[in-house]
Formats: structure tokens, C-alpha cells, sequence
């Protein structure tokens, strides 16, 4: 892993090969180019409240000052053995911050809750980035209030 090289910028570099007492050997002449920065978005917590028919999801974003977090949320529970679909929404940060993200949750997800033992659900969170980070699965709590 090499440390410290600047965001979009290009680098040259050639290999070269001593060995014991005799002349050097030269690689070919080769390059690459470092990417943008990126944030590395991550769950605050992993309890999330369900009013009003909105679920609040808290994120922290690290990185680069400004480096983008950008995905897409969803999550999801089972109801017996279908896969319900408690909602969806955008996560658009910038590393160094933190942000709740809302949105509404599907109807039959929302009754789900109600129904559970002590207004809480058993859900999966995923979130798949536009930026160069792996997609993000977490098992989380919808918490009725």
C-alpha cells in the first residue's frame, strides 16, 4: 500500500533490478492514476425509529473533507417467507459529517412494526454505493414510537 499520493493525479514509475555485482535491469516505463476521494459511509446506529410513517437512518461519513458518501438505502423485513419492502431513499454526505436520512416506510412494513413484541422489528438495511466503497448490509431494529 503506498501512502500520501494526491487524488487525480497521474504517476510514472519503471522497475529496477540489481542483483549481486552486475548492471541493472530496467522494466518498461509504466503508470497509473490515483482516483477522486471518496467517503467511507457508515451506520450510526443500528436501532432505527419508525413515526409518523418515516424511518430515520443515522450516517457518519469518514475520509477526505469533502469526499462524497452517495448511495442508495433500502430495507427490508420477512413477514413468514416473503421478503417485505420497508423502504428505500438516497444517502447524499460528504465525508467528516453526519446525517439522519428519512423516509417513508411501506404500509404493510409500518403494520409489521405495530404488530411486533414491543413495537420492535427485525429488518436488514442494505446500501449500495455510487462511490468506490462495498455495498454496505447491516441487520437493524425498527423501533415503533
Amino acid at each position: 500500500r503506498i501512502r500520501g499520493l494526491r487524488p487525480k493525479t497521474r504517476y510514472h514509475f519503471r522497475l529496477v533490478v540489481l542483483q549481486d555485482s552486475q548492471q541493472p535491469a530496467y522494466g518498461n516505463d509504466s503508470s497509473f492514476k490515483t482516483h477522486k476521494p471518496f467517503g467511507r459511509a457508515r451506520l450510526s446506529s443500528r436501532r432505527l425509529v419508525v413515526q409518523g410513517g418515516f424511518v430515520a437512518v443515522p450516517f457518519r461519513c469518514t475520509g477526505t473533507r469533502g469526499a462524497p458518501c452517495k448511495g442508495r438505502v433500502s430495507i427490508t423485513t420477512q413477514s413468514g417467507h416473503r421478503t417485505v419492502g420497508c423502504g428505500r431513499g438516497r444517502l447524499a454526505m460528504t465525508a467528516r459529517h453526519r446525517k439522519t436520512i428519512e423516509f417513508r416506510v411501506g404500509s404493510e412494513c409500518s403494520g409489521l412494526v405495530t404488530e411486533a413484541s414491543h413495537g420492535q422489528l427485525a429488518a436488514r438495511l442494505r446500501v449500495l454505493f455510487s462511490t468506490p466503497q462495498p455495498k454496505l448490509q447491516a441487520a437493524v431494529t425498527l423501533v415503533k414510537r
